[in-house]
């Protein structure tokens, strides 16, 4: 699956830097994401090349998906200004701020709709939505994915089911194996947070509760590989405080050996972290 990250600038009158990669199109700028690399990090670089501003994401908006090829995410950032002047390079497409009441003429209907996301976004995790393709048929692709092709990442959704009083969901296979916090690899085609829809289907988890909303992005340090883990909350358990055989809910935080160390760290940071999408790397 390809993954791209895209920010929304916004100067001081309230206006949205966008660039014009043609005649009588705009997008805002973005870049594909790198191995090992923040998303941020890269989206400020792609910036500090297209447009030699400063730039900082502040808050992951909005992850969108797109069926074609394979499947392709998208990162919206909202992003702030910390310096420089906008002077575009030759190489790179002009670019200006805009108003954005009315919305700019120029804006496909899949880039206005993470326009109006982005402004409208005043906290919380970010929006999940599915979009139509060809966003960004001539995006330049970093360098190092210049020379081998496009990015190929794998994807996985982990799903956090809490069930009152502490508790979350926990699955095994066998009687022999440790206990996890449900996951599944995100098929071709599918966005990752169907995949944790499946997982709820699958698990019988999705009769009474909230749909997952996603907690946090980790990307993997060595390799082109994302976790994207939901959470998601059944209004009653409809299990047993007792663990069964391959399904069950316990609190992280009162759990042994048994349970894996990593989920166990996991589940317990999550069910107390702000109520937002957080992105960070992860060995």
């Amino acid at each position: 699956m390809r993954v791209t990250i895209a920010g929304f600038l916004t100067d001081y009158k309230g206006r949205v830097l966008l660039q014009q990669p043609e005649p009588g199109r705009l997008s805002p700028v973005a870049a594909s994401l790198e191995s090992g690399v923040l998303p941020a990090d890269t989206l400020a670089g792609a910036f500090r090349t297209a447009t030699a501003l400063v730039v900082w994401p502040v808050r992951l908006v909005g992850v969108y998906f797109i069926a074609r090829g394979g499947g392709e995410l998208v990162l919206t950032y909202r992003c702030t200004l910390r310096g420089g002047e906008l002077q575009p390079p030759p190489e790179q497409p002009p670019a200006a701020f805009f108003d954005t009441t009315p919305r700019p003429h120029g804006l496909s209907a899949a880039h206005a709709r993470q326009l109006d996301d982005a402004l409208g976004h005043i906290g919380g995790p970010a929006i999940v939505a599915r979009l139509g393709g060809g966003l960004w048929p001539g995006l330049r692709r970093p360098k190092k994915s210049q020379a081998a092709g496009a990015l190929d990442w794998a994807v996985t959704a982990r799903l956090i089911v809490g069930g009152g009083h502490g508790q979350v969901a926990w699955t095994r296979g066998e009687a022999a194996e440790p206990w996890r916090l449900p996951s599944a690899a995100v098929r071709p085609g599918e966005a990752p947070w169907a995949t944790a829809e499946r997982l709820r289907r699958t698990l019988q988890l999705d009769r009474n509760g909230h749909r997952p909303v996603p907690r946090l992005i980790a990307l993997a340090t060595d390799r082109p590989a994302l976790t994207f883990v939901f959470a998601a909350e059944l209004y009653e358990p409809p299990f047993p405080q007792d663990l069964g055989d391959r399904l069950g809910f316990a609190a992280p935080d009162r759990v042994d050996a048994r349970f894996e160390a990593a989920d166990r760290a996991l589940a317990a940071e999550l069910l107390t972290a702000p109520d937002m999408t957080l992105v960070r790397l992860e060995v």
